[in-house]
């Protein structure tokens, strides 16, 4: 058995029976308890048939430990990020979940998650975190959401708009483990947008998550750098816009790695380049399997000079332009049905 830490004892001793927000509100236990057990059953339903939970749903039970509630009336907070602020004492043997009620909640700045800190919406249609994130920098201070070590983001919409500074981020991650499920992540900005951004983080994994960008500037998807590694599953990258700005579903550079299932990436709109997925040095690794990439100027594409001897393509479909560094294919088809060779160009 795991044994809570010195410093978490600590915490959770100084914490005693109460709740994590700084005051209790009126609203009766039976309705937190129900909005926490609908959250618990969506986070709950991929593997229900092998799960069995078990919620209070009203009477004199005690108010879950833990679990701070963010709602337009009637919660612990109303503002996403009053909610993660006020918790203290969050540590691997003491983490806390942030329940986001249906809503629209605009944010007055970065939403900075903390370390052993959950937050789960209601819904990518029911719960959407919006609002104006940019900066002239990349980085962390672009991103309308900060992710953190040992916190899952899961059922909510993020939504970084209107920015008019050089680069709007949906996500960032740097140096962090990042778990995030059904998730829609949308950066509709005129400069700059990328919805993803991971910078030296370890393991990122992305499962039934949207990324849709719009705009008139540059747009990537998914950035992934700096011995980043991610893995994007069951999920979707949208790209489109009318400028003549470069466009990239994903990106990787410096010894980052992609793993891509089951997943869509479509790319469309300008005049200039049209990327499915671009790798840029070729210390990357990317696994590309079940999946369909559409890109007007390359479907996958190195830079000038390298090969992709570490890209794999398995089972998939390739719609647009020409695949160059000679990754290795297997079974992989153009979207008429013509087959591909192992370097994915078309058979003579």
């Amino acid at each position: 058995m795991v044994r809570p830490s010195f410093e978490c004892l600590q915490k959770l001793e100084n914490k005693g029976n109460g709740w994590a927000s700084p005051e209790n509100t009126n609203l009766s236990r039976a309705l937190k308890f129900a909005l926490i057990s609908v959250i618990l059953l969506i986070n709950s339903a991929v593997s229900a048939q092998n799960k069995v939970v078990v919620v209070p749903m009203a009477g004199d039970a005690k108010p879950l430990q833990n679990i701070v509630t963010v709602a337009k009336k009637f919660g612990d907070f109303d503002d996403p990020i009053e909610a993660v602020n006020s918790i203290t004492d969050a540590c691997v043997n003491g983490p806390y979940l942030v329940v986001i009620a249906p809503g629209v909640y605009t944010l007055s700045g970065q939403l900075l998650m903390k370390e052993c800190v959950s937050i789960a919406g209601s819904g990518k249609e029911a719960t959407i975190l919006t609002g104006t994130v940019s900066n002239d920098l990349f980085g962390s201070s672009a991103a309308l959401v900060v992710a953190a070590n040992n916190a899952e983001l899961s059922n909510l919409t993020i939504e970084n708009k209107d920015g008019v500074l050089d680069f709007s981020i949906g996500l960032w991650g740097q140096n962090v483990s990042m778990n995030v499920y059904r998730i829609r992540i949308q950066v509709t900005s005129p400069t700059s947008n990328y919805g993803v951004a991971v910078n030296s983080s370890p393991d990122t994994q992305l499962v039934d998550t949207s990324v849709v960008l719009s705009g008139s500037g540059g747009q990537i998807g998914l950035y992934i750098v700096s011995g980043s590694n991610m893995t994007f599953d069951n999920s979707t990258i949208s790209i489109s816009g009318g400028a003549d700005q470069s466009k990239h579903g994903a990106q990787l550079a410096v010894d980052s790695s992609l793993t891509l299932q089951n997943s869509k990436v479509f790319v469309s709109g300008g005049s200039s380049d049209q990327f499915g997925i671009r790798i840029l040095t070729a210390s990357s690794f990317s696994h590309i399997r079940d999946s369909y990439i559409e890109g007007a100027t390359n479907t996958i594409t190195a830079n000038t000079g390298n090969s992709l001897t570490e890209t794999y393509v398995t089972n998939s479909i390739l719609n647009g332009g020409e695949v160059t560094g000679d990754p290795s294919c297997n079974f992989v088809f153009e979207a008429d049905g013509s087959a591909l060779d192992d370097a994915c160009q078309t058979l003579p």
